[in-house]
């Protein structure tokens, strides 16, 4: 059900920015309704799932600053920068991603080898020649900064620029092949130190166990009685949770146990009917 929900908001999205509504001033813009199902989505799943919320964040902080955010807008440029960010959430071996529909044994260790390598070996890299990055840049903007009619100062030699082009090319070809060195040798190196057996323990051993811990987290999670799929768990939010801390605030524990049981009635009352209509299509095979 959530892949269903996460597909429906990612084409809504989609939708929205290939084909915008007509740009009119902000006092008569509205969210209208993919921009109310956007707006609830994503602080649903901002909810559900903080460490991966930046680009939900991203697009509830656009829709409700902006109504319907428009092309020449910074927040459609924001907006754009959030799908794509999305979309390569779909690879990350979180709850969410579509790769848990893979044979978990194959896909999960694969993921976490990517993940664990940009964080401990491409962002390092990319941190340790972003000054080289810096100065090279700006050395190369101001040779050319006559491409600018506003500024009026004399054009750069040209051997100024051929030289800064050129060390521009070199720094961005060293880095990159830096990277390219890094990940290499560590994906060597991980294969080497990773014995024969399990596919789990193919990238290494320490890969194998946070693809299992990642597998049961997931199978716990959906697995919950108490689970509510999203944008579903901002019913018991609302009407359950928040009301218990201002109960145990006021020290009436003995309206716990009533809450509980309010919590299984909203369960069955929301998520059991979607459940058995895709379990049906599931059954079926059209899902």
């Amino acid at each position: 059900m959530n892949l269903l929900m996460l597909s429906a908001y990612l084409v809504t999205l989609v939708c929205y920015v290939i084909y915008p509504p007509e740009t009119v001033s902000f006092g008569d813009r509205s969210f209208g309704l993919r921009g109310v199902y956007v707006i609830i989505y994503s602080l649903a799943n901002i909810l559900e799932e903080p460490i991966t919320g930046l680009p939900f964040f991203l697009v509830f902080l656009c829709f409700v600053v902006s109504r319907a955010p428009a092309p020449g807008e910074t927040s459609y440029t924001l907006t754009l920068l959030a799908i794509l960010l999305n979309i390569l959430q779909l690879y990350l071996p979180y709850p969410s991603s579509p790769i848990h529909l893979l044979p978990p044994r194959e896909i999960l260790p694969l993921s976490t080898f990517l993940l664990d390598g940009f964080t401990t070996i491409s962002v390092p890299v990319i941190l340790f020649f972003a000054p080289l990055l810096a100065i090279s840049s700006y050395l190369l903007s101001s040779a050319l900064v006559d491409t600018f009619p506003t500024i009026n100062l004399k054009p750069a030699p040209m051997e100024a620029r051929a030289v800064f082009l050129s060390f521009s090319a070199f720094v961005l070809l060293l880095t990159i092949s830096s990277l390219a060195f890094t990940i290499l040798s560590s994906s060597q190196l991980a294969q080497g130190n990773s014995g024969p057996g399990d596919r789990w323990d193919r990238y290494s051993s320490r890969i194998g166990v946070e693809s299992r811990r990642i597998f049961v987290r997931t199978v716990a999670k959906y697995s919950s009685p108490s689970y509510f799929p999203v944008p579903f768990n901002i019913v018991p939010l609302v009407l359950l949770r928040v009301p218990r801390v201002l109960i145990l605030l006021l020290r009436k524990s003995e309206w716990i146990a009533a809450f509980n049981k309010l919590e299984t009635v909203l369960r069955s009352a929301v998520v059991l009917p979607l459940s058995c209509v895709l379990a049906g299509f599931w059954l079926w095979g059209y899902v």
